[in-house]
């Protein structure tokens, strides 16, 4: 199912506050990647924007404090097993993270780990939201359903 809200509404207000939350998790993770001496990172599989699960490196990293992710060449996670590699450990797990429930919730969604509204916001006025029609979702009074072919002319094919 496909919707749109203006941006200036009461649900555009709280997607906006949510994705200067994702922005600063986002950068966060970025300057923790540059920190550890990776190049790219892994997101957190369980958060909708931010969090790091492992981080690349192209050449092998110092394997005291590094351990390779299974069956994925360069993503390394850090060895809990030395003062130093928890120390990143904690670090990691520390990072800002906009969870699932925080996406949903912008829209009052109420969902299991594994289900997330698409959010598009390459629009100047509007945002639009996405979901799947099983999930019987009643969705906020500013949201307003469109069609397929009328959300596609606003942001595009997904």
């Amino acid at each position: 199912m496909y919707y749109i809200t203006e941006k200036s509404s009461k649900t555009g207000e709280k997607i906006t506050a949510m994705l200067i939350k994702a922005r600063d998790a986002q950068e966060a993770a970025g300057k923790f990647v540059k920190r550890v001496g990776a190049e790219k990172y892994s997101a957190s599989q369980f958060s909708a924007f931010g969090g790091v699960s492992a981080v690349y490196f192209k050449e092998n990293p110092a394997p005291r404090l590094w351990k390779p992710v299974k069956d994925e060449e360069h993503l390394f996670r850090p060895k809990k097993n030395t003062k130093e590699g928890k120390a990143i450990a904690e670090q990691m797990a520390a990072l800002p993270v906009v969870t699932k429930e925080e996406l949903n919730g912008v829209v009052g969604f109420k969902s299991t780990a594994w289900q997330s509204i698409g959010l598009n916001t390459n629009n100047k006025t509007l945002y639009g939201i996405t979901l799947k029609e099983e999930w019987r979702h009643q969705m906020p009074i500013d949201c307003r359903e469109v069609t397929v072919s009328r959300y596609r002319l606003w942001f595009g094919k997904n």
